[in-house]
């Protein structure tokens, strides 16, 4: 597989874990890593580390919320 091919593998994981912010914490690692084995580095690649960082603790986040509000 090309390494341009694991970064873009990698952008939609982080964009189906925007979508599904619910699986966020299993789809922002995977985006993670993908993104980090591409070996692309540009603005796009900055961009996708930012928010995969902000979409993990905010599905984090609402999974524990949902969790609390249960209780």
């Amino acid at each position: 597989m090309k390494k341009t091919n694991f970064f873009y593998f990698g952008l939609s994981c982080c964009l189906l874990g925007w979508a599904f912010i619910g699986f966020g914490f299993i789809l922002f690692p995977l985006s993670l890593f993908f993104v980090l084995a591409s070996r692309v580095v540009n603005i796009a690649f900055w961009a996708i580390i930012v928010s995969d960082i902000v979409g993990f603790s905010t599905s984090l986040y609402l999974i524990a919320h949902r969790i609390y509000s249960q209780l």
